[in-house]
Parts: C-alpha cells; sequence; structure tokens
C-alpha cells in the first residue's frame, strides 16, 4: 500500500470538509502562497498551513473553520513512531489514519494487528479503545453483526475498568448497529444504559462537563432515530429537542443543524409539513453559519421533499438546484440520488410526468450498489405516487411491489407502512 504522505491526508481533510473540488483548491493555493511544496509538505509546515486555511474558510463558517485548523494541526501524528514497547502504537496511528481516509477495511486490519500485539492484561485500556474502533469501522461499513461483536469486547472491557465514559459511547456505537439491524426495542434498551452509564462519568472540570454533555446529546439523537422508527412522535421530537438544547448551549451549531433535520424529519413523516419547512429551513441556517457544508445540501434535498408536498414545487426545484451543487462537490453518490428522488417528485407535483419519471430512474440507478435499502423504498415509493396521479394503477402497483420485496423481511418502518398501506389501497 502507498505510504500516505502528509500533503495527501491533509488534502483528504479539506475535501471532507469543503468538497473534492474546493477543499484541494483552497490547501493548494495557501501552500503556493506560503511558498510551500504542496507534494512535499512537513510537520514544521503544519501551523502555517493551518492558519492561513482558517483566515480563507471562516466566512465559511468559524465553527468549521476552526475544526479544520486543528485537524491540519494534528496531521503530524501520521510520521510520529513510537518505539520499544509502545510499538503497537503505529499499527493504531495507521488505522486512525485509514478511518479519516474513509478506508475503513484497511483501518480494521491495522486495528486488529494492534490488539494481536497488546498484553491484555497491562493494556485491557487500549484494547478498550481499539475494539470500539474496530466496532465504529464495522458499522461504516454497514457490517452491524460485526459491529456488535467487538463494541461487546469494549463494553465488557469498560465494565472492568470503571471506565464510563468508554462504557457510554460503545453501548451508543452498540444501539446504533442493532438498530440498523431493526431490532428497535433492544436497540432502545441499549441506548438508556448508555444514559445511565454518562450518570457515572466525571463531572468536576469545564471539559468534563463539556465531554458529559456531548455524551448525551449524541445518545438523546440516537434515542430519536429509534423512536422515530417506531412511530412514537413523542419521544422522537422531545430527544430531538434534547439534544438541540444541549448542542445551542455548547454552541456547536453544525451539530445541533443536523439533529433539526431529524427532528423535520419526524414531523415530514408525521404529515406536518408547515412544521417539517420551519425545522429543515433551521437546519439549513445552522448549518450554513457553521460552515457545516454538506449536512446543508443534505437538509435542502429534504426541504425540497416537504416544498413539493406543501404544493410548491417551483421552491423544491430550487433547493435541489443547491442541494445537488454540493453533493457534487462532495461527489457524494447516495446524496446525488436523493437529490434526483426530490426533483422526481416537484415534477411529479408540476404534471410533468416525463421529466419526473427521468429524475426518479436517475435516483434508481446511481443507487446500484449502495446499501442503502430505506433511500431505495422511498425512491420506488414516490415513484408509485407519481404513476397512481397518472392513472397508470399497475404500473404504481408494480413498483410498490418490488419496494416490498426490497424492504424483504426486516422489520418495519414508517416508510414501508406507507408502502403496505398505499398498495392495499390500489389492490381494493
Amino acid at each position: 500500500m502507498a505510504e500516505i504522505t502528509l500533503s495527501k491526508y491533509i488534502e483528504k481533510i479539506m475535501s471532507d470538509a469543503y468538497g473534492e473540488l474546493l477543499g484541494p483548491s483552497i490547501l493548494k493555493e495557501q501552500c503556493k502562497n506560503l511558498n510551500i511544496d504542496f507534494e512535499e509538505i512537513k510537520v514544521r509546515d503544519l501551523k502555517r498551513i493551518a492558519d492561513r486555511i482558517f483566515e480563507v474558510t471562516k466566512s465559511f463558517g468559524e465553527e468549521k473553520a476552526r475544526e479544520v485548523k486543528l485537524r491540519i494541526i494534528n496531521a503530524k501524528k501520521i510520521v510520529e513512531k513510537s518505539y520499544g514497547k509502545q510499538e503497537w502504537r503505529n499499527d493504531e496511528r495507521d488505522g486512525d489514519t485509514q478511518v479519516d481516509l474513509k478506508e475503513y477495511s484497511i483501518a480494521i486490519g491495522y486495528y486488529k494487528k494492534t490488539i494481536g500485539e497488546l498484553d491484555l492484561e497491562k493494556n485491557l485500556s487500549d484494547y478498550a479503545r481499539i475494539c470500539k474502533k474496530i466496532g465504529s469501522a464495522f458499522n461504516r461499513l454497514e457490517d452491524y453483526k460485526q459491529s456488535i461483536l467487538y463494541y461487546d469486547n469494549a463494553i465488557e472491557a469498560y465494565k472492568k475498568l470503571e471506565d464510563y465514559s468508554g462504557l457510554a459511547s460503545s453501548l451508543n456505537g452498540k444501539a446504533s448497529s442493532v438498530w440498523r439491524l431493526g431490532e428497535h426495542e433492544e436497540a432502545l434498551k441499549i441506548a438508556e444504559n448508555a444514559l445511565k452509564a454518562t450518570e457515572r462519568m466525571p463531572f468536576g472540570s469545564r471539559n468534563e462537563k463539556k465531554a458529559k454533555s456531548i455524551m448525551m446529546a449524541g445518545i438523546y439523537t440516537t434515542i430519536g432515530n429509534i423512536y422515530l422508527d417506531l412511530a412514537d412522535k413523542e419521544k422522537a421530537v422531545d430527544y430531538c429537542n434534547k439534544a438541540i438544547d444541549i448542542y445551542e448551549e455548547l454552541e456547536m451549531l453544525g451539530r445541533a443543524g443536523g439533529v433539526y433535520n431529524n427532528l423535520a424529519r419526524v414531523y415530514e413523516d408525521f404529515g406536518d409539513f408547515e412544521q417539517a419547512s420551519k425545522y429543515y429551513k433551521k437546519g439549513v441556517d445552522l448549518c450554513k453559519e457553521s460552515g457545516n457544508i454538506f449536512m446543508e445540501g443534505w437538509t435542502r434535498f429534504n426541504l425540497a421533499s416537504v416544498y413539493a408536498e406543501l404544493g410548491k414545487p417551483e421552491l423544491a426545484i430550487e433547493e435541489c438546484d443547491k442541494s445537488m451543487r454540493i453533493m457534487s462537490s462532495f461527489n457524494n453518490r447516495l446524496g446525488k440520488s436523493r437529490v434526483e428522488c426530490m426533483r422526481g417528485k416537484a415534477y411529479k407535483v408540476m404534471k410533468e410526468f416525463e421529466k419526473a419519471t427521468e429524475h426518479f430512474e436517475r435516483s434508481l440507478k446511481l443507487l446500484r450498489g449502495i446499501q442503502a435499502v430505506d433511500y431505495i423504498e422511498i425512491t420506488l415509493y414516490e415513484f408509485a405516487r407519481m404513476y397512481a396521479d397518472k392513472g397508470e394503477r399497475e404500473k404504481a402497483i408494480e413498483k410498490l411491489k418490488e419496494a416490498v420485496e426490497t424492504h424483504k423481511d426486516r422489520p418495519e418502518t414508517i416508510t414501508s407502512k406507507k408502502i403496505k398501506g398505499l398498495l392495499e389501497k390500489l389492490q381494493s
């Protein structure tokens, strides 16, 4: 495998933050202005690069600019080496680097190698931390059973260590994987245990208080998502608001914006489109203000969906255009597919059925090879609604049956219930 250089690593940081076109362009321009050879960035250059990039990107949102600055300064970790009894840390570091590069399978290989080098009696805390990282990496790969296995290893180790911060984080990670498997009630129990663990986290210093609050907000977000799938609107809204209150108090506007997106989705799924519109707009504003560009784009296509439901297709198209510029900059296939679906939905409202069909088909094409069953179902559902509006009942039924087959025997969700309900209505 090719060596990961500082140049490649920082380029990835910038791509993640500002898109695959704009991010590297900003980085290379600032290196040029600083008389730094981009291909030969050294550790001694990191502080100057970080300071300059902060100055030129803070207009996009200071929260994200500060985060990027810190990540660039900390990039020195990828070239630092440990020796003697701590040499195993080199493999952990290489695993961390691969996670940052979104090469999760490679990262898992490094982490597993690290575990094999540890003395578990002397390094139980290190073992727990690395198992948690493996659990997270498997979650990102959508291998939820393996994710749960490693989270369980971390949980047992953290219990022995009485490390409640690590325990809460691992339980929340496990809850997320169990939820993704469709075992909602079990996931809820695990997340509630994660909250109990946070109650025993240290709470003395300002940093400890902040860490505890951030942990709780993350768990509240998980619980809100679970309750949405369980169709419990009141509790889903309650837990989203709890997370938002913490993030806003801590002035973590990007994260607050992301949860506003979740909150709006609750109202959208329950048919309260005016309220959903209000919260999607709030999410867009906070993401934009903080510099959370990717989440801004994600929230915009959700806002487009609501505009279509409200009979405002022109506004929906405008939001789709803005979202697609962002999703294209990040080269995110899933995001692009969602934009195409919402374009189709907007054109359906405008009764431009040929254009709607074209965009629904583009959405499905982009989803091929991506393990995103929920989004495939949503596109098929909207496609079927279009055929139903056209009076082409058999074609609508065909799309709904395809959606049912896609869902298979997974536990029911709000979307799968809508699909079955429309199918029953059309077949009656």
